[in-house]
Parts: structure tokens; C-alpha cells; sequence
């Protein structure tokens, strides 16, 4: 083990290096070791293949799940900028490349949790690698939405609108807009679930029939009991998952709505 040690006006601070073990160890006097010249007055750049940070969940407590984090990371103002005490890096046919980050002040100003003050020398720093995980929770955020909007096209592209029987615009047949379609019970079901449906006497032919999100038909039953009636839906016979059902009479879509199975 190496340390080097200095002592100056009334504060001291070491370097130790620990080379007795299979990963070298360094360590400094405060919790942190900063690569910044103080004669310079600039920071230096470090180099490596890879970087691992500290993460082992026996070390954490007071967890929790983060939320909103499309919210937060749209708040954030992303730049491209020159640093002041240095030339501005070139690439290979020598054009000038500027750095791309955040303003420390402005992110503090949303995130303090991932901002820190040199004290020494007065500069703010920003943990990029902390940004990590808001930025993940929000591409899932957003991945949910997506999945929605998906599901709500493929719903709308697939069914007719329940607010036009005929699916156009025009006369509505009086007889179809007499048909009801009401939302299952239980929903979420884990077993069976029922399926209430009011149908006209004078209605020739009906059918309940169930879809997957992408519109392919599960099950379709016949309808031949006419006034209010319900049908069973087992649940041992699906796969867990959203389904959408819709009641069809003499051919045309009067309603469509979305049941949940669990297991």
C-alpha cells in the first residue's frame, strides 16, 4: 500500500493506492478523487473501456419506484457548447466539434439529486450516469402510451364506431340502435366472467364475438335468445390478457368493448 500525504494551511489530504489485490484500489481524503488540475485550474478527461458503478442492492435502502419521469426529463434543456479553458476538439478532417451536455445550474434546478458543488474550487458537476434511469423509466412510459394508442387504432380500424351502428353516416336502422351491449362482469376476471347484452325480438341473427388486440377472432357464439340475456365467458378456455368483444346483429357491429383476464 502507498499513500502520499500533504499538510497546508491547517488542512491535510492523501492519496492512498492499495496494490495488494487483484483490482488496485484509490482512495483519497474525502469521498471523492478529482481528476482537475488546481494549478490549471482545468479537469482532465479519463479514458477507460468501461465504467462500473456502485449498485449492490444490500447497500441501498429507502427504495422506491420512480414516476412521471417523461415529465421530468422534458423539463431538462439538452445543448451543445465550447468549454472556456479549452480548444475545441477536431475531427479527422479537422472541423471543430462541440461537446454536448446540460448547464449543471439548470439541471439543479430540476433534479438537484444529480448535482453536486466542488467546494474547493467552486465548479458544479452533473452525474450523467444517474440520468440513466429516469431516462429508461421514460422510454417505458412512453412505450405504455404507444401500446394504447396502438390498441385504440387497432380497435377503431377493426370495429365499426359504436356510435353509428351502419359504421356511416346517415339513417341508423331503429331496430340495431334498440341493441345494447354492456361491459362484462367482473372485469379484471380471473375465472369466468358475464357478458350482459340487450337484443330485439324482430332481429333475425346475432353473434358475440371476441377479439385479440390485433383484431384476429377468438370465440364467436350464437346468439339466439332475444330481450335482455347474458353469456358466459370461461376464462379456463383464454390465455391471460385484453380482449375486446363486440355484439353483431344482422351483420352489423353495435358495440365493441374491452375485457381483461387474469391468472
Amino acid at each position: 500500500m502507498h499513500q502520499f500525504a500533504q499538510t497546508s494551511a491547517g488542512s491535510s489530504g492523501w492519496l492512498r493506492m492499495q496494490l495488494g489485490t487483484t483490482s488496485p484500489r484509490i482512495s483519497g481524503a474525502s469521498s471523492c478523487v478529482v481528476f482537475y488540475d488546481g494549478i490549471t485550474s482545468v479537469f482532465n478527461d479519463i479514458q477507460v473501456r468501461n465504467v462500473y458503478n456502485y449498485s449492490d442492492g444490500n447497500a441501498k435502502t429507502n427504495v422506491r419506484l420512480i414516476f412521471n419521469a417523461s415529465d421530468i426529463i422534458n423539463k431538462l434543456n439538452p445543448v451543445t457548447f465550447d468549454w472556456v479553458d479549452a480548444e475545441p476538439r477536431k475531427s479527422q478532417s479537422g472541423v471543430p466539434l462541440q461537446e454536448i451536455g446540460f448547464i449543471a445550474q439548470e439541471v439543479e434546478e430540476v433534479l438537484p439529486e444529480v448535482v453536486i458543488l466542488d467546494e474547493e474550487e467552486g465548479n458544479k458537476l452533473v452525474n450523467y450516469t444517474a440520468l440513466i434511469p429516469l431516462l429508461t423509466k421514460a422510454v417505458q412510459e412512453l412505450t405504455q402510451k404507444v401500446n394504447e394508442l396502438e390498441e385504440a387504432i387497432a380497435l377503431s380500424s377493426v370495429f365499426r364506431s359504436s356510435n353509428s351502428p351502419t359504421g356511416i353516416d346517415g339513417d341508423i336502422d331503429p331496430t340495431i340502435a334498440l341493441c345494447k351491449l354492456y361491459q362484462n362482469t367482473p372485469n379484471p376476471f380471473t375465472e369466468n366472467t358475464h357478458i350482459k347484452f340487450y337484443i330485439p325480438e324482430n332481429i333475425k341473427a346475432a353473434q358475440l364475438c371476441i377479439y385479440d388486440l390485433q383484431g384476429k377472432q377468438i370465440k364467436q357464439f350464437s346468439l339466439i335468445n332475444r330481450g335482455d340475456v347474458s353469456q358466459i365467458i370461461l376464462g379456463s378456455e383464454l390465455s391471460a390478457g385484453i380482449y375486446l368483444y363486440s355484439l353483431i346483429a344482422d351483420g352489423t357491429v353495435v358495440d365493441t368493448k374491452r375485457m381483461i383476464l387474469t391468472k
